[in-house]
């Protein structure tokens, strides 16, 4: 994130940024079979948030779990606002 994608993001100055907000990466979700926590989605979300100066738009794709997505989508939600 901070090397290649913050950077190139920077660079290319977008004028809306949309979030695929899949969570099944998510610590818990048994499909992905990744260990992503919601405190590492809203650093993610962060540091593209700070790479960027417009607006940014989100958009639930995925995950398996209820809870686990839940919990993500509490974590990226709490930064966007």
């Amino acid at each position: 994130f901070r090397l290649v994608l913050c950077p190139v993001l920077a660079q290319f100055s977008p004028d809306l940024l949309l979030l695929s907000a899949g969570f099944d990466a998510a610590d818990g979700d048994a499909q992905g079979k990744m260990k992503v926590t919601a405190a590492g989605f809203a650093q993610m979300t962060q540091l593209l948030l700070s790479a960027v100066d417009c607006p940014v738009a989100a958009a639930l794709e995925g995950g398996y779990n209820s809870r686990v997505t839940c919990e993500c989508c509490e974590a990226v939600l709490r930064v966007l606002l």
